[in-house]
């Protein structure tokens, strides 16, 4: 099998974004092991990469939508697990993003501006515009967390 300058490219943008999303928290959490974290993260992806690489050269169908179901599924088993751990509080204070939608869309159905009012951890709510707008039927179906898996 033969790697692509695409595949470079696919490997590298997947990688820059999950740099960018994950060095953050990587940072906050494990300090001076951070630079382990996201090499071994970019390994794991470049096996990700060079797995369904290999698997999609030994077929000559397309990938069945079946995958595309099992891995939704995953993600929202995982969802139902790791929300209600992170709620409880057992590893800090947590985050207050899924508060700052909460009361701020709450707001914009009243028609007040959503910026005036700080989260119960005392921040000022922060998400865009935009994020309100999309977490209102989440905030209509009385679950603003559901926008997350969604």
């Amino acid at each position: 099998m033969r790697v692509s300058w695409a595949d470079c490219g696919l490997f590298l943008l997947i990688s820059l974004c999950w740099t960018v999303c994950s060095v953050g928290q990587l940072v906050k959490y494990f300090h001076g092991k951070a630079v382990f974290f996201l090499l071994a993260g970019m390994l794991g992806i470049a096996a990700l990469l060079f797995g369904l690489r290999w698997l999609q050269s030994r077929r000559t169908t397309p990938i069945h939508w079946a995958w595309f179901a099992a891995f939704w599924v995953t993600m929202t088993a995982l969802y139902a697990v790791l929300y209600p751990i992170a709620q409880s509080h057992i590893y800090g204070p947590g985050s207050d993003g899924e508060d700052a939608l909460r009361v701020a869309a709450s707001q914009m159905l009243q028609l007040h501006f959503p910026y005036y009012l700080r989260t119960y951890m005392g921040h000022a709510i922060t998400p865009m515009p935009g994020a309100l707008i999309l977490s209102l039927p989440f905030l209509l179906m009385g679950r603003v967390s559901l926008q997350g898996p969604v």
